[in-house]
């Protein structure tokens, strides 16, 4: 059974989240090799989206963003990142109009939005948000749309961003 532990680098701060027992570890941010079991380790469990809505807390908090992050977690949000994506999406499909497109496959295309979106982040120079919202927009995703998921894709820990360029995990 997989294990999650989420760890701080005492490098550069990065939060994140650690599988399994390893002796040691890369930081995801400055690629220093980390010995883990001397790591701090913040939080452990065997449930990849508790640990995920842990790292997304402590991230957060170290943005000075927690109270956001705690209204979405008490609205239910965070339970489930399927029940996320279709409750989200179904609101906001229902809101414009746009039920019918509910597959989240974009007319011209046949990956889903959140694909395009991890693509703009592999395939722009530099990966910056708005080269990465252009990429999607050139894609059929609105500007929003593209910027939200990038939100959520990043507070999942699918990706991370530093000096505003973006890459995947």
């Amino acid at each position: 059974m997989k294990s999650y532990t989420v760890i701080i680098c005492p490098n550069c701060q990065c939060v994140q989240m650690v599988v399994n027992d390893p002796k040691k570890t890369a930081c995801n941010r400055c690629q220093d090799q980390l010995k883990y079991r001397e790591l701090k380790h913040f939080f452990e469990s065997t449930d990849e989206e508790e640990a995920r809505r842990v790292r997304g807390k402590i991230e957060a908090k170290e943005r000075g963003e927690l109270e956001r992050f705690n209204e979405l977690d008490e609205s239910g949000v965070f339970k489930s990142a399927d029940e996320v994506n279709d409750n989200i999406e179904n609101k906001f499909l229902e809101q414009k109009g746009l039920q019918e497109i509910k597959s989240g496959k974009t007319e011209n295309n046949s990956r889903s939005r959140k694909q395009i979106v991890i693509d703009g982040i592999n395939n722009s120079s530099p990966p910056t948000k708005s080269n990465i919202i252009d990429y999607a927009m050139k894609h059929g995703i609105s500007k929003e749309s593209a910027n939200d998921l990038l939100v959520k894709i990043k507070n999942r820990g699918e990706v991370t961003s530093q000096n505003g360029e973006y890459r995947e995990l």
